[in-house]
């Protein structure tokens, strides 16, 4: 995870899309894979409960680009909580096939 302190998220960068945010063309496949993730991730640890949000926003590094963010009601994401994000998200694409993906479109 990554602070930004002007925005006041914490931007969570994906390895896995890398691939997708590196070519213009496919910045809006990836904005719905992260949307999904975003999702995916706040249903299974229920963030709503803990004052947290996941979405996705436009960062800005070198050009702008989608990026998955979390926001903690208080400013700040605790790190037990960051590491908790980390690893669904890292588990949820372990997890998921692409057709789960592609249902979750519609």
């Amino acid at each position: 995870m990554t602070d930004s302190t002007t925005t006041g998220y914490w931007l969570i960068e994906i390895d896995e899309t890398a691939p997708l945010l590196a070519d213009p063309e496919l910045r809006s496949v990836a904005r719905h894979v992260l949307q999904w993730i975003a999702k995916t991730v706040s249903a299974r640890l229920h963030l709503d409960q803990q004052d947290v949000t996941l979405t996705v926003i436009d960062a800005n590094y070198h050009g702008a680009y989608p990026c998955l963010a979390a926001k903690h009601a208080s400013g700040v994401v605790p790190d037990w909580l960051a590491d908790q994000i980390e690893s669904a998200v890292r588990d949820t694409l372990a997890e998921t096939s692409v057709s789960r993906f592609l249902v979750s479109l519609v």
